[in-house]
């Protein structure tokens, strides 16, 4: 059964209690902070991976990219190694994670608010929140990134960026799936001072690049979560925090522990054994994919046994997490 994490509840109470000298970074953390309060909080497996990074993504039409809740929190772990590189993009120790997600309001702190160029279409914006092991404590991201909904086509012209191309060279990214495109996305600033300080120091591409680079795994998570949701057999779950543990926390002024939502399948969609023609290949383990039904429509396909020709084929599936 899968555990409550309540990373959100942990990082409000460390964002909260943190005073910054920055007034525009004191407006962000603030704002975060409130973001989560009102956030759905759903629960994803490790590193958030809900889908088969290796392969291309699955195109969506661009409403089936609005958030679930008008906030949602995405609460993930992110065990061992496979999330760090050595080289110019060393990471920091991260072992737990937020992926924010909600529909763009321009409601930005003011300071921010001046840097980020005013949106009137209707998008959304993804924020990564990340837990630092060795300072034990959580830290946004400086910028989250906005996607238009009605341009959520996914494109393989954007330009190359030296983040992207050192973990395609070190085999951290799948270079099929990269090829496959993205959408296009605009940065916008959360924690001012920090953006300008960092540009000062390494340069505005490099400061835009490695924050691009930062928000890989959220986007990724979130992404995943709306392929999801958007499949006709998959349903969410609700389990709610122990009534006893949230009184302890109202009489101790903590903020109270959250409903959290899991995935689940509706029934058994292509579970069982199928049979191939003679002369196909050998039996194998089709692992679960999502299957498109029509431009608008697609289904979760679980996991099945293959009958094929001449034995059985062994194969053993690794779910990689975000730059694997």
């Amino acid at each position: 059964m899968t555990q409550a994490l309540n990373f959100t509840t942990k990082a409000i109470e460390c964002l909260e209690g943190i005073n910054s000298p920055h007034p525009g970074v004191q407006q962000g953390f603030r704002y975060i902070a409130e973001k989560l309060r009102e956030a759905q909080v759903f629960v994803l497996p490790d590193y958030g991976t809900l889908l088969d990074r290796s392969k291309a993504p699955v195109e969506l039409p661009g409403e089936m990219y609005h958030p679930p809740f008008p906030v949602v929190a995405l609460e993930y772990t992110a065990r061992g190694d496979r999330g760090r590189w050595n080289g110019q993009y060393t990471a920091l120790k991260s072992s737990r994670r937020i992926a924010l997600a909600f529909d763009w309001q321009n409601d930005l702190p003011p300071i921010a608010r001046m840097m980020a160029p005013q949106q009137a279409t209707p998008g959304f914006v993804v924020m990564s929140i990340f837990y630092n092991d060795e300072d034990q404590m959580w830290i946004p991201v400086s910028a989250g990134i906005r996607f238009d909904y009605d341009q959520m086509n996914f494109r393989n012209d954007l330009p190359s960026f030296p983040f992207r191309d050192a973990m395609i060279a070190s085999g951290r990214m799948n270079k099929a799936a990269v090829k496959s495109g993205a959408p296009a996305g605009t940065l916008v600033p959360i924690l001012p001072e920090a953006i300008i300080l960092a540009g000062q120091v390494h340069g505005v591409p490099v400061t835009m690049d490695a924050i691009s680079a930062d928000l890989m795994d959220e986007v990724n998570a979130y992404f995943d979560l709306c392929a999801a949701l958007g499949c006709r057999n998959v349903q969410s779950d609700r389990h709610a925090p122990p009534d006893k543990l949230n009184r302890q926390r109202m009489k101790a002024g903590k903020p109270l522990l959250s409903d959290f939502l899991t995935l689940s399948l509706d029934g058994d969609q292509g579970g069982g054994g199928t049979f191939e023609a003679a002369g196909s290949r050998r039996s194998h383990l089709r692992r679960g994919h999502i299957r498109r039904l029509s431009a608008d429509r697609i289904t979760w396909v679980n996991q099945t046994m293959v009958t094929g020709q001449g034995g059985f084929k062994s194969k053993s599936y690794v779910m990689k997490g975000a730059g694997q």
